[in-house]
């Protein structure tokens, strides 16, 4: 093969600069510059053809520049994106919109009780705020009076839950305490009796009736005390080692403190001091 002159080498390296911005070699240039290739070549005939492309309408991509088009496997690469509408790879779902409190929020993901949006199939949700006694319980339904569960600072009761309480928190002997339908507590089957019967023994509490002739007598709510009738003093039988005196025809017990168990020393209508009551 015949040599090319040097001066052709070098007026090929010249064009090639002009031409292309000056770069090390024609086929690793993106852009032509054809106007200024194109005055070098009426000076240098003999190597007008040296740094001219074909025409692919000025823009010329060499082979080491990757279009994007697809990977070098042959499968396009669209990565994964939420809102999308195509459950991508470590997604649960994907709806395609922008709603966070529908079937999938904006993470795609499916509803879950607890992450705090309230999302279809929930009436509430307050996140880890979520509470069985509070006002969104933790299947994230709202609590409401007959649900069973106590919501504490509003309910009393719910159902068969008194939240702990009993009849002798109210200062009953016994019995069983109820809910009413308003979650507020039914006390109408609690007694002052230490049986559970209807009439209570001298000095027990009481909420209607007294054996052996006591009146059920009240002063400050809705518990009485029995109190034996009298005419003399010596008829007024004992409690519990505490001596008690007829006065106004009922049998009273005196005291400044204590009294028998259960009774709290107060001050009465019946007598001018203090006396034992329920």
């Amino acid at each position: 093969m015949a040599r090319r002159p040097e001066s052709w080498s070098s007026g090929v390296r010249i064009a090639c600069g002009l031409a292309l911005g000056f770069a090390s070699a024609c086929h690793d240039i993106v852009a032509l510059d054809c106007s200024r290739a194109g005055r070098w070549r009426e000076t240098n005939p003999t190597v007008s053809d040296a740094c001219t492309p074909a025409d692919t309408g000025g823009t010329s991509v060499s082979g080491d520049v990757d279009t994007g088009a697809e990977d070098p496997t042959g499968v396009a690469d669209t990565g994964s994106l939420c809102g999308n509408g195509v459950v991508d790879p470590g997604e649960e779902c994907d709806d395609g919109d922008l709603i966070d409190i529908d079937e999938c929020d904006n993470e795609c993901r499916a509803p879950v009780c607890g992450n705090g949006i309230v999302q279809p199939g929930e009436d509430c949700d307050l996140g880890i705020a979520n509470d069985d006694h509070g006002s969104c319980k933790l299947d994230c339904t709202a609590a409401i009076c007959g649900d069973g569960i106590v919501r504490w600072g509003v309910e009393s009761c719910d159902g068969s839950d008194t939240d702990g309480f009993s009849c002798e928190a109210f200062g009953y002997v016994g019995g069983e305490l109820l809910c009413d339908a308003g979650c507020v507590f039914d006390l109408s089957l609690c007694t002052f009796c230490p049986d559970g019967g209807d009439t209570c023994d001298a000095y027990q509490p009481c909420d209607a009736f007294c054996e052996s002739g006591a009146s059920c007598w009240s002063e400050y709510g809705f518990i009485g005390t029995c109190l034996p009738s009298c005419a003399m003093p010596d008829e007024c039988p004992p409690a519990d080692g505490f001596a008690a005196e007829c006065w106004g025809e009922m049998c009273l017990i005196p005291c400044e403190e204590p009294c028998p168990r259960g009774m709290l020393c107060q001050p009465s209508v019946l007598y001018p001091g203090m006396v034992c009551l329920w």
